[in-house]
């Protein structure tokens, strides 16, 4: 599992996660997974057959830009983790371990009692096993496809939008120089986060 669009400033967070089992490991993964920050837009969209064909199963889990501004990026990220993990559970592919990129395990990171719906986490089959990875997208295949996925389809839903001028084909979201210029001159949008809380 890994995230993207974290230090995004407009825009959803995505989690990605992927799974293998024991004939995907055996095979081998695809020639060219990397850190998804250390390969093209074009590389990454190269990787994203390849990658489906590998894994057993993946899913994308998303938290919108008013999720962030309310609950805090922490528990967004929670949140979006959530989302993919029930994904993968309602098609009986829930990992056993799960390996978790960075040094903070989000997915059972304190927030807010409301977080959730009545339902809270809908997982109900067994227990993962959390383990954090620090720079685990350059060290585990699947997490650095996790991120491939969830970066190209992140990248995917920025360009689509209506852009007036914030330049979303190219930054996607992130705080370039030239976005902040245009947030100056048009102000926000409402695909614009408004506070970054932990």
């Amino acid at each position: 599992m890994d995230e993207v669009g974290r230090g995004a400033i407009a825009g959803p967070v995505c989690v990605g996660v992927t799974v293998i089992g024991a004939a995907e490991t055996a095979s081998g993964f695809p020639a060219g997974i990397n850190d998804s920050k250390k390969l093209t837009a074009k590389r990454r969209l190269a990787l994203q057959d390849p990658i489906h064909e590998w894994v057993r199963d993946f899913a994308i889990g998303e938290a919108t830009n008013s999720e962030i501004d309310e609950f805090g990026i922490m528990p967004a990220l929670q949140l979006a983790g959530w989302r993919a993990l029930n994904q993968l559970d309602a098609r009986g592919h829930l990992p056993v371990r799960l390996l978790l990129d960075g040094n903070i395990d989000y997915l059972t990171y304190r927030s807010a009692p409301d977080l959730f719906n009545p339902d809270g986490r809908l997982v109900t089959t067994r227990e993962m096993q959390v383990e954090t990875l620090v720079k685990g997208d350059a060290k585990s295949a699947t997490i650095a496809a996790a991120a491939i996925l969830a970066k190209v389809y992140r990248d995917e839903f920025m360009r689509s939008l209506e852009d007036p001028g914030y330049g979303w084909s190219h930054n996607v979201g992130y705080g370039t120089k030239a976005h902040l210029e245009a947030i100056k001159n048009r102000g926000v949008s409402k695909w614009h986060r408004q506070t970054w809380i932990r």
